[in-house]
């Protein structure tokens, strides 16, 4: 009996049809590629927050989603308490902001903190893995701040989870 096994995603045609040869896959496959580079273009830098980095700090912090405005709350309360932060938090992921990361992780920062919902530090690995040239040449090491309980993060709970970590660690500000 011979057997047919479709792939888990459909392919489809440039009129929505599903179509299953190789070469229309291709070619619907570059097409997609095609716009995501137009939006890498088209957004690059501008699909994100940040502060002016020109004050010298080893704190940064990276965060995004339901969690970026949290985040940058917990910074603005530190920084009233004298310990002085970088952020970035980016508004998608895809396509990444690589040239304002890349500037971010070469700002002087040496503890980077990734607040984010999510107990497997998706986000976290994610910089790990996309930058990891950067984080070794600027001995950047990155610390996850994760929550997974359904509920989002008050702003003490990140400003907390960064104080304990910066007790555990050499740092000057």
């Amino acid at each position: 009996v011979d057997v047919v096994r479709a792939r888990e995603a459909v392919g489809h045609d440039e009129t929505g049809n599903p179509n299953f040869e190789p070469d229309v896959r291709r070619r619907m496959v570059e097409r997609r590629r095609g716009r995501m580079r137009a939006i890498a273009r088209a957004f690059q830098g501008q699909t994100l927050r940040s502060e002016d980095w020109s004050t010298e700090t080893p704190l940064g912090l990276m965060s995004w989603g339901a969690s970026a405005s949290v985040a940058r709350e917990a910074v603005q309360d530190l920084d009233a308490e004298g310990i002085h932060m970088r952020f970035l938090l980016p508004h998608v992921l895809w396509p990444m902001p690589d040239v304002a990361m890349r500037n971010f992780l070469g700002s002087g920062i040496k503890y980077l903190f990734v607040c984010e919902l999510n107990a497997t530090r998706q986000f976290a690995e994610m910089v790990k893995a996309r930058y990891t040239r950067e984080l070794v040449k600027y001995e950047v090491e990155v610390i996850s701040i994760t929550k997974d309980e359904g509920l989002p993060f008050p702003p003490s709970e990140i400003r907390q989870g960064i104080l304990d970590a910066l007790a555990e660690r050499p740092w000057k500000q």
